[in-house]
């Protein structure tokens, strides 16, 4: 998925913990009673156990957002969410590929959040068998399913598929494979003379970790993926997370190294969607930064946070979450959710039902930072902007539309699939 631009909006400033005492004015006070006046060592201590902590300057939500509470009870909501679920299902037969496991995920994700187990559906046959880049949409989809249901033959099935990922490429077409640093790639150009490169020519930065793309039918043609990485850091994340098998871990860090090294846009650390060439470490092609992608890699991070316990990757999630929520490319000035509207014509059909990804990936963070307290806060009301602006703006019963912002223009697969996420979204962040 592709979108333009990047930037960000100011955060209203923070107020004062507390006023500022005058010494001068208590003196006066003091001295006109008779009272000797007290020195700065004398004076009491501000009861600091009581003083409310005041956030972080970026966890605060602008006052311009529209609607950040929500007001609906947990029943009502679980309800919404339920209807739309089964509205996507009559427009099922429109829905193919890596939508397919967008979808299906979003089933197994509200299973999770309500202990339901009644829903457990599966996208293979609906993911072309030879396009492999469909393949680790699949295999997250996976993860979700064993997560909700906690069937061991799905996290093994997982598994087998995952190692297939790690051997050198060889000539399947479009085949997905791990650039591991511990061994030198052998393949060489036929057209270029040169061989693959670990590193940028510089030699400063590595790709060791990403994903790399092949073509049986072009034999020079290996490519590095932006959004294949991201896809595999956290659906390695997960399988470490859930087998506690170190093994994972070998390939999520340097995954998500990776991605921290050569994938985010420098202004914003939001996630490039990026294909860079494997031979010459030149840029292929450069989409500008994802709104899908960035959520993978906000639920992947944070993930690997709480497996590894390393704060690397916890404030990485973090500055890219409260960075996502306050990107002006992607928002109106009300913080709803703008791209993937029918009015930008340019835009793609994958980025208007994947945007809703964004929200999934939030409300991981979430999940994981119990103690964040205004990090929290500030994911609830940007998923309840998003919440309010498809019930009030974007919605006709439970169908709803591509413009979270209005109007609504009718039934659309791809409106549909990426409400899903953001009214699950809004069951796990309003307790």
């Amino acid at each position: 998925a592709n979108s333009g631009g990047n930037g960000s909006v100011s955060w209203e400033p923070c107020s004062p913990l507390t006023s500022v005492i005058s010494i001068d004015e208590h003196s006066e006070n003091t001295e006109s009673q008779g009272v000797a006046t007290p020195t700065a060592e004398q004076l009491p201590l501000p009861d600091v156990a009581e003083a409310t902590p005041q956030p972080p300057s970026g966890f605060v939500a602008p006052p311009h957002w529209r609607k950040p509470q929500n007001l609906l009870k947990k029943q009502d909501r679980i309800a919404i969410a339920d209807r739309a679920l089964n509205f996507v299902l009559r427009m099922e037969s429109m829905i193919k590929g890596n939508q397919a496991a967008v979808m299906n995920s979003a089933f197994a994700i509200f299973d999770h959040l309500t202990a339901r187990q009644s829903r457990d559906r599966d996208s293979r046959a609906l993911i072309n068998d030879g396009n492999k880049p469909e393949t680790f949409w699949y295999l997250i989809e996976m993860m979700y399913r064993y997560q909700a249901s906690k069937d061991p033959l799905t996290l093994n099935k997982c598994k087998e598929e995952w190692r297939e990922h790690l051997q050198t490429p060889g000539y399947d077409y479009q085949e997905l494979c791990f650039m591991s640093s511990d061994r030198y790639w052998a393949v060489t150009s036929s057209s270029r003379n040169t061989t693959m490169l670990y590193r940028r020519q510089t030699g400063e930065a590595t790709y060791a970790g990403g994903i790399v793309e092949t073509y049986s039918y072009k034999n020079d043609d290996y490519r590095i993926l932006s959004s294949q990485t991201v896809l595999f850091m956290a659906l390695s994340s997960y399988l470490a997370e859930f087998t506690k098998d170190p093994e994972f871990l070998k390939y999520a860090i340097p995954s998500a190294t990776c991605i921290k090294a050569n994938m985010l846009d420098s202004h914003t650390t939001l996630v490039s969607d990026w294909v860079i060439d494997a031979f010459t470490a030149t840029f292929i092609e450069e989409g500008g930064v994802s709104c899908a992608l960035t959520g993978i890699c906000i639920e992947g991070l944070s993930i690997l946070a709480s497996v590894t316990g390393d704060d690397t990757w916890r404030s990485l999630a973090l500055s890219m979450a409260e960075s996502a929520m306050q990107s002006k490319a992607w928002h109106g000035r009300n913080g709803v959710l703008s791209i993937g509207s029918d009015s930008v014509s340019f835009e793609s059909d994958v980025i208007k039902s994947h945007k809703g990804l964004l929200n999934r990936g939030l409300l991981v963070a979430y999940q994981r930072n119990p103690s964040n307290i205004h990090f929290r806060d500030l994911v609830r009301s940007y998923i309840n902007v998003q919440y309010n602006a498809l019930l009030d703006l974007s919605s006709d019963g439970d169908s709803y539309g591509v413009n979270w912002d209005g109007p609504y223009t009718g039934p659309y697969s791809h409106g549909q699939l990426a409400a899903l996420d953001t009214l699950i979204a809004a069951i796990g962040v309003n307790e």
